[in-house]
């Protein structure tokens, strides 16, 4: 399993890139950034980027104003990101690797000891993955549902199927819980729904609301697995 979670990372890691030689059909030009001022500057763009997202969604976001919030100039950013489609790809691979190592962790960590402890590290850590930039976030989502040249979403979802079609879930008394395909598929939708809704109405993941959305959907999903063991 160890295995999988590491090929999905690296998959994920190596998005942008694949895809933009894909559409080019030659190596990207743009200087890489090796030494740490170019890294700095990278990161000022990407932070001023998020920053913008969260404030005007895609709508406002152009290089220029990424430019200015971040203090370069627009030469200097289109050394290293030939347009804004190249800030957004690389916003949404860290959004979609940090989203999958806290979601592929929680399932394949430590054993659980309590009932649904494993469930309910796995809808916090997807719930946890929107932060405090529900705007950036949606904004991003959008992208990579909207863009070209294919999204790397359905392999994230895929491989979390994968997981419980094959693993299943063990909970606190070491029993195995399994799923078939089509229950998986039902369910990771269903979850999946309340997750994209939660982007519609950034006040739910206030203080209080939050807890009690994740709460709700834990029992949602331990639900469904005790009457999925309960009919088989």
């Amino acid at each position: 399993m160890i295995g999988r979670t590491r090929r999905l990372l690296y998959s994920l890691s190596r998005w942008p890139q694949v895809t933009r030689k894909t559409a080019e059909n030659q190596p990207d030009s743009r200087r890489l950034p090796r030494q740490a001022r170019a890294l700095e500057k990278i990161e000022l763009i990407l932070e001023a980027s998020r920053r913008i997202l969260e404030r005007h969604g895609l709508e406002g976001f152009t290089t220029n104003h990424v430019a200015e919030l971040a203090g370069v100039s627009v030469g200097t950013l289109y050394q290293y990101f030939p347009n804004k489609e190249r800030i957004l790809d690389e916003l949404a691979q860290r959004e979609l690797v940090a989203l999958a190592t806290g979601i592929m962790g929680a399932l394949t960590g430590r054993p659980p000891e309590t009932p649904g402890e494993r469930i309910r590290a796995v809808i916090h850590a997807a719930v946890s993955a929107y932060g405090g930039r529900t705007g950036a976030h949606k904004a991003l989502m959008h992208y990579l549902l909207t863009r070209g040249g294919g999204s790397p979403l359905p392999a994230l979802r895929g491989s979390i199927m994968t997981h419980l079609v094959s693993h299943g879930l063990v909970d606190h008394d070491q029993q195995l819980r399994k799923l078939d395909e089509a229950e998986v598929f039902v369910l990771a939708h269903a979850v999946g729904g309340v997750l994209r809704a939660l982007l519609e109405d950034p006040e739910a993941l206030a203080p209080g609301r939050r807890e009690g959305i994740e709460e709700a959907l834990v029992q949602l999903v331990l639900g469904y697995y005790r009457r999925s063991a309960g009919n088989k």
